[in-house]
C-alpha cells in the first residue's frame, strides 16, 4: 500500500536531515531559479523530498515567489521540466516560514 502525502508530510515536519533550500539571501526576482536548481539537484540526487525556507515577516515576497512557482511547476506540461509532485505549508507553530515538497519520481 502506497503512503498518502499527508502521511508523509507529517513525517517531514521532523526530518532532521530533509535536504533544504534557505531563500533568506536570495533576491525576489531569483526565487524561481534558485527553487527550480534546487529541486533539480534533488531529483539528480535520488532525492524526492525537500523543504524550502522563505521566513516568516515582511512583505512575504519569498514566500509568494515560492508558492507561485511550486504550483506552476506542479501543471507543468513538459515531464523533463516538471519536478513539483505536491508541495505543503510547515504546520509547525516554531517551523518558520517553510514549505515541504515531494518530488517527482
Amino acid at each position: 500500500m502506497e503512503t498518502s502525502p499527508d502521511t508523509l508530510f507529517v513525517a517531514l515536519e521532523y526530518d532532521k536531515n530533509l535536504p533544504k533550500l534557505d531563500l533568506h539571501e536570495v533576491r525576489p526576482e531569483d526565487v524561481e531559479n534558485e527553487v527550480f536548481n534546487f529541486l533539480l539537484e534533488q531529483i539528480n540526487k535520488e532525492g524526492y523530498k525537500a523543504q524550502i525556507i522563505y521566513g516568516r515577516g515582511g512583505a512575504g515576497v519569498l514566500r509568494e515567489k515560492t508558492i507561485e512557482f511550486l504550483n506552476k511547476n506542479m501543471v507543468e506540461p513538459n515531464p523533463a521540466l516538471k519536478l513539483v509532485k505536491t508541495w505543503k505549508e510547515s504546520s509547525l507553530a516554531d517551523a518558520g516560514g517553510r514549505c515541504l515538497v515531494l518530488l517527482e519520481e
